[in-house]
Formats: C-alpha cells, structure tokens, sequence
C-alpha cells in the first residue's frame, strides 16, 4: 500500500493551520471570481449603452469634449438642445449628480 503522507503539501501542520490555510485560499479564489464577474458584467453594460468596454471612458471624454455644453454661450445649440445633451451625459453616467446640476445651473443662467 503507498503512503499519502508524502503527497500532503502541508505536512504534518496543526489541525488550526489547516483551516486557517484553507480559509485563505478559498477567500483568495472567491476574490478572483468576484473581480472576474465584475469586469464581465461591466463589459455588458458598456456595450449596452454602446460603448467600447476597453475605452468606454475615452469615447465619453470625447463626446464630452464635443459636447455643446463646452462651447461658450450663444454658440451652436439652443439652450433646450443643450439641457437635452446634458439630461444624456448625466443618464449615461458621463457626469455625476453634482457635475449636472452645476452644470444645468450654468446653462439656464445664460438665458
């Protein structure tokens, strides 16, 4: 009969070791699936809102960038138009709650 002693990669460890061992690695690969399943659900989205899931931020920047709500006032849309856009950037997640209501704010202020 062959001996498993030899293939135990913990030895002859205490019994506590074992399981604290043991709790680490399965935390350790929990972890990695969690990071996994993350990145795959956020791919999903971005491409659901159209977006390239490796330079989604870029393509926001740039439609920000070109965005009307950048332009100096009395240039290109009207202001309806410009509040619609902004309404876009901040559904899409492009600007945050504070970023569209400073933003809103200066807008209407131009009227």
């Amino acid at each position: 009969m062959v001996s498993m002693a030899g293939l135990d990669p913990l030895g002859g460890a205490p019994s506590g070791f074992r399981l604290f061992f043991g709790v680490v690695v399965t935390l350790v690969v929990l972890g990695f699936v969690a990071v996994f399943a993350t990145v795959a659900y956020r791919a999903k989205a971005a491409r659901r809102a159209g977006l390239d899931p490796l330079a989604g931020d870029i393509q926001l920047a740039g439609q920000l960038r070109r965005s009307a709500l950048l332009a100096p006032a009395g240039e290109g849309k009207t202001t309806a138009a410009r509040l619609a856009e902004l309404d876009t950037l901040h559904r899409s997640g492009a600007i945050t709650d504070e970023e569209w209501n400073a933003q809103r704010a200066r807008v209407l202020s131009e009227l």
